[in-house]
């Protein structure tokens, strides 16, 4: 399986690396799966996303639930292609690695309470809150391309616009009549 997720804004890291950032940019890659589970394949199962259903691609952080697309107990990986979109008169992007940790960790779940900051609460759209990854040890390889970004009103000042070509992969496997490796 195939597709294009989409990030636009703020990517913090080293000491700037926050629990907010990260839930941010969750919260965004969220409201797209959300989107790409009314698409095939996944769109032929309606209850992919119930626990009870599923499991293996579940996980409760603080009475929240999260589901992932790719899990490690179905031996199922990830292969990024990232295209890095820097506004020309942008200074200071540096640290590309702990920036790229940032967006990893958003990828998947909290791991537990400390990975959720204290005052946020899901919307009624965000409980389950869908995720990539069960955990980002399941990106497999990256391809990071950066280049400048020449029309500056397309984001706002510190804002970097991401774009990840995402490569469902592993053993080929069907839960249920749904083909999860294409």
């Amino acid at each position: 399986m195939e597709f294009t997720l989409f990030y636009k804004g703020i990517i913090k890291s080293g000491n700037h690396n926050s629990v907010e950032n990260k839930n941010d940019i969750r919260q965004k890659i969220h409201e797209q799966l959300v989107t790409l589970r009314n698409y095939p394949p996944l769109n032929i199962r309606a209850d992919l996303f119930k626990k009870s259903e599923f499991p293996d691609f579940h996980k409760t952080v603080n009475k929240y639930d999260f589901f992932f697309l790719v899990s490690d107990k179905w031996n199922m990986y990830v292969e990024l292609d990232l295209k890095i979109l820097i506004p020309h008169d942008y200074k200071g992007f540096g640290d590309i690695d702990n920036k790229l940790k940032t967006l990893f960790d958003a990828l998947r779940p909290p791991k537990d309470s400390s990975e959720l900051p204290s005052s946020w609460t899901p919307t009624s759209t965000q409980n389950p809150m869908l995720c990539l990854l069960e955990d980002d040890d399941l990106i497999f390889k990256v391809n990071i391309d950066t280049d400048y970004l020449l029309d500056t009103t397309l984001t706002e000042n510190g804002e970097i616009i991401i774009i990840i070509n995402v490569k469902v992969k592993g053993n080929s496997g069907q839960i249920g009549i749904l083909d999860l490796i294409i």
